[in-house]
């Protein structure tokens, strides 16, 4: 069993409330793309979640083996902001790529389009 005291407990939900609200306040004020939006607003209602039902994150710890909750909420919370670090580092890779290509097609086009204009 897991216990929070009742003033902990109540910070814990109206932190993750908070949480929720602003990202999905940002996600629609930014236009997010609508599978990042999902992924941040599943994450913060997840950590709703935990602020709700503890006793789920402790029986969730138990299965795995972990001697504290604290330990697996930490690890899972770092497993999950690396995950996201590393798409994050493989969406501005690609991205990064494409730049490349479509600098390549522009010097080109720059190219040609100042070629014509000499023959002409």
């Amino acid at each position: 069993m897991v216990y929070i005291p009742a003033a902990l407990r109540a910070a814990l939900i109206g932190g993750s409330l908070l949480v929720l609200v602003f990202i999905i306040y940002s996600s629609v004020k930014a236009s997010m793309d609508v599978h990042y939006a999902v992924l941040w607003i599943t994450m913060a209602a997840l950590i709703l979640l935990i602020g709700l039902w503890p006793e789920l994150a402790g029986a969730v710890a138990d299965w795995i083996g972990f001697q504290s909750v604290s330990n697996f909420v930490f690890l899972a919370m770092t497993a999950v902001l690396f995950l996201l670090s590393y798409y994050s580092f493989l969406k501005i890779s690609r991205m990064n790529e494409d730049i490349r290509k479509l600098n390549y097609k522009v010097a080109s086009l720059q190219k040609e389009l100042d070629d014509a204009k000499k023959e002409s």
